[in-house]
């Protein structure tokens, strides 16, 4: 399987078929928007960009692990607080 956040924002057979769902009718079409889905692409294609940022300051010796650092920081508590549970 590709990337996910790709295989999300792209018109792709896979993405095609994660919007059907069966129901005692047939096979239906899921209208509308999926959260959790656009949650899973946003989190992957943040990853993304700062493992870009990481391997460019590396190579390029921009010095930018405090910034990174922080990254991770926001990220973790991002996602912590997503997947906590609601009052």
């Amino acid at each position: 399987m590709g990337f996910w956040p790709t295989m999300q924002i792209h018109a792709t057979t896979y993405r095609l078929i994660t919007r059907f769902r069966d129901t005692p009718k047939g096979v239906e079409f899921k209208l509308g928007a999926d959260p959790q889905q656009a949650d899973s692409a946003l989190a992957g294609g943040s990853v993304l960009m700062a493992m870009l940022v990481e391997y460019q300051s590396r190579f390029f010796e921009l010095g930018l692990e405090k910034e990174l650092l922080a990254f991770r920081a926001d990220y973790t508590q991002a996602r912590n607080t997503a997947t906590s549970p609601s009052p």
